[in-house]
Order: C-alpha cells, then sequence, then structure tokens
C-alpha cells in the first residue's frame, strides 16, 4: 500500500534538514568534542597545587560533561539495607501464594497448571529481584561513578578490613549470590513449564510443591554469603559523613602523642567521635568557630584526630594509616603535626621526626604547624633537641602553655584554605562560564 503524499513529503523534508545540519555543525561538533577542559571541584581544586599536590590533567571527552565529580559525602548512608536470605525467601513465598493467574479455567487441570505455574514464576522474580538489588549495591561500589575520592578511599579500606577479619573476599561472596540468582531463575522456568505440562490437577499441585522446595534447597546455599554482606553494607553506613566544603584541621602524629587532647582543648565545643568500620579507636571531631570562615561557609570549621602513624614504607600502612593519608589526600586540610618527646607515646623521638618528614615531603605546601607535645612532662631517653621542627610550638594541655599561639595559628591556617577554597571555585565557574 501507497504510503500519502504528505506523510513523504514531511519526510523527505525532515531527511534534507537533518543532512544539511550534519553538514553545516559535523566538524565544529567533532573537533569540539575532540578534548575539553573539565572544570575541577571545589574541593579537588583545592588538594592540588596549592595545597601541596600536583594537579592532574584535566582533559576529557566533551559527552562526560554530564557526569561531574561528585562534591560532597553521603554515599554510603544512601545505600540500601540488604535483607537475609529467609527473609527474602519467606517474603517471595508468601507473594508467590497468594498470586493467581488472570481468568479462570473450568478445566480443573488447566486450572491448576496456571496457577502453579504463575506462582513458580512470582518466587523465582521474589529471589532474583532482591539479589539482583544486592548484586548491583556492589556493583555500584566497584564504579564509584558517584563518590567522593575519599568515600573511595573509605570504601577501599572498609573492604579490606572485612575481608582481614577472616570473612571470605568480597568477589567470591558476589560470584556466589550470582550463581544462585541465575538457578533460581532457571529453576522458575523449570517448574512453571512442569506445572503447565502436568497430566492432572493433583500433580500440577505436587510440581508446584517440588518447586517450591527445590527454590528453598538453593537459595539456602548463599545463605551465609549474603548475611556477610549484610554486614558489609552496615559496616558502609556506619562510615561517618565528612563535609567536604568547610576548611578543616587535621591534627597527624605517632600513637599516643597527645593529638585527642589537643582537639579537645581547642575546639569551640564538645568533640564528637567517629567510629570508622576499620579503627579500633574512635576519630576525635570537634569544631573552631571562625567569623570570617563562617560568614563564607555558614559553618564551623572541623578540627579532627587521625589514627597514628608508625614509621614503615607505604605498601606496609594498616587502614587505620591509610585513613591519616586519605585524609589529607583528598581533602581540604590544614595540618598540625604533633611529636611526643617525653618518651611516653611508645615511638622513639628520632623516628617520629622521620614520620614528619616524610609526610611533610609528600605534604610540601600544605598549611602546617609542628607541635611539641608534653612540654610539662620530663625528657625521654631518645629526646634530642636538634630534631625538633624549626619552628614548632611547645605545647602543654594541662598547664595552658603556649594554647593561645596554636589556637591563633589553626585560625590562620583556617583562613587560608578558606582562600584556596574560594579562588578555586571562581576558577571553576569560570570554567563553566
Amino acid at each position: 500500500q501507497r504510503r500519502p503524499w504528505p506523510v513523504v513529503l514531511c519526510i523527505s523534508f525532515s531527511m534534507l534538514w537533518l543532512a544539511s545540519a550534519f553538514v553545516a555543525r559535523g566538524p565544529v561538533a567533532w573537533s569540539r568534542s575532540r578534548a575539553v577542559l573539565r572544570p575541577l571541584s571545589r574541593e579537588t581544586l583545592a588538594l592540588y597545587s596549592s595545597l601541596g599536590d600536583k594537579a592532574p590533567s584535566a582533559r576529557r571527552n566533551a559527552s562526560s560533561r554530564a557526569r561531574p565529580s561528585p562534591t560532597k559525602t553521603g554515599y554510603f548512608q544512601q545505600i540500601p539495607a540488604i535483607r537475609p536470605v529467609p527473609e527474602i525467601f519467606n517474603r517471595a513465598r508468601r507473594i508467590a501464594l497468594g498470586s493467581s493467574p488472570d481468568g479462570v479455567s473450568k478445566n480443573p487441570r488447566e486450572r491448576a497448571g496456571k496457577q502453579g505455574a504463575v506462582r513458580m514464576q512470582a518466587l523465582s522474580a521474589g529471589i532474583s529481584k532482591p539479589l539482583g538489588e544486592v548484586l548491583e549495591v556492589f556493583r555500584l561500589l566497584k564504579l564509584g561513578k558517584r563518590m567522593h575520592p575519599f568515600e573511595k578511599k573509605l570504601a577501599e579500606l572498609t573492604i579490606t578490613a572485612f575481608e582481614k577479619r577472616g570473612c571470605p573476599p568480597l568477589e567470591e561472596l558476589l560470584a556466589e549470590v550470582r550463581e544462585v540468582r541465575k538457578e533460581c531463575i532457571e529453576i522458575g522456568k523449570k517448574w512453571a513449564a512442569e506445572c503447565k505440562d502436568a497430566p492432572s490437577a493433583r500433580l500440577a499441585d505436587e510440581c508446584q510443591k517440588s518447586g517450591f522446595e527445590e527454590m528453598a534447597l538453593v537459595v539456602d546455599q548463599c545463605r551465609e554469603s549474603v548475611m556477610h554482606l549484610v554486614e558489609l553494607v552496615k559496616d558502609l553506613r556506619r562510615v561517618p559523613v565528612v563535609d567536604l566544603l568547610v576548611p578543616s584541621v587535621v591534627l597527624v602524629g605517632a600513637p599516643n602523642v597527645g593529638k585527642s587532647s589537643i582537639v579537645r582543648r581547642i575546639s569551640s565545643g564538645t568533640p564528637e567521635v567517629n567510629n570508622y568500620p576499620f579503627t579500633t579507636r574512635g576519630v576525635t571531631i570537634g569544631h573552631v568557630s571562625n567569623e570570617e570562615v563562617f560568614q563564607i561557609f555558614g559553618k564551623d570549621c572541623q578540627v579532627m584526630d587521625t589514627p597514628g602513624m608508625l614509621e614503615r614504607a607505604e605498601d606496609d600502612r594498616n587502614e587505620m594509616e591509610e585513613l591519616t593519608i586519605g585524609s589529607m589526600l583528598y581533602l581540604p586540610t590544614a595540618v598540625i603535626f604533633v611529636m611526643d618527646p617525653s618518651g611516653m607515646s611508645g615511638t622513639p623521638f628520632p623516628s617520629q621526626r622521620r614520620i614528619r618528614d616524610a609526610i611533610r615531603q609528600r605534604f610540601p605546601r600544605r598549611p602546617w604547624v609542628d607541635v611539641v607535645s608534653k612540654s610539662d612532662a620530663d625528657r625521654g631517653e631518645d629526646y634530642d633537641a636538634s630534631l625538633e621542627p624549626e619552628g614548632c610550638l611547645h605545647i602543654s594541655v594541662a598547664e595552658e602553655t603556649n594554647v593561645d599561639d596554636l589556637v591563633a595559628r589553626v585560625h590562620q591556617m583556617l583562613e587560608e584554605v578558606a582562600q584556596v577554597l574560594q579562588e578555586r571555585a571562581a576558577q571553576a565557574r569560570e570554567a563553566d562560564a
């Protein structure tokens, strides 16, 4: 049958218009899509070059403009909770038993066969869907497209600590869930067909019963794997949210050098303790009120201690030390490095100085102040005054020695970080314009 001439005419004009648009704009679009500069997010720009790291190349394909870098944390709190296998199966079974086919057949055999098939399909879907959602949670977690770099590091550390606790590797758990899900789908199809082809209503009911029993046995195979994943998701959801767009100060040093005491002393309020799944101790977070910074960001600044650093190679660091490095690497922070000369921390003073120098070398332009704590205590046997960093502050929280000077320096560093954040945000806006 021939098409009406108005339709043919409209199609012809549309094709001519598309062809002319491609000829006119194709070369331009091609030249633009080859490489464009990506405006980096505010906190990322703040970390590079101005605070001690070299900015990476910002070239990327123009089509990726629709996927900007995440500019806030909180991804873990959005992860949906995972249900254990018994809960998944019982819910699916309850829904399946309440399912019925459309229409009522007068033939008992046909009616029982259709009902059995519908129930098997409903049971299969009720199990495969939540298992698929489990796999999707960890697929997105692995891709990390919606995660801030700091959260990616936290996810990596949490999974590593999870496996070190004796849990099976994550990939093995996901592979087992994936296999069970695939088998449940096949079982649903197989027994649905058996129900439909059953020669009598009694046999159709028996096929349905057998299908339910086989499905229960198969899905139970991944009970422990899913339970491990439930616990891992709980660990991830417990990861504290860090404010990325507020200037912060981190206290770094060897274990037991007095970082938490300093945080509590210089904080304007009662510090809170954040517990990370991969640390054996909480991370103390306080706040410092700075009028100039508050006028810009509308929030108080953060000051927090970090897990202690030991003198060892980067590859040998544990999850707690990786958290300390990640805080400096991915967050807009200034640094207070704390050294303990009393010998009570358990880390020799020369070793503390080498730890300090290694970190300072890695972050050479980060706002920084050196603190020698416990100035009211006797010096340890390994103390050497020549190892004290030049211009360091001698602090005693107990006797209030030089605490006001430290607070003044903290405010100065916070304002420096705030200025960098403002400058980089302005550059990002200009690049977007």
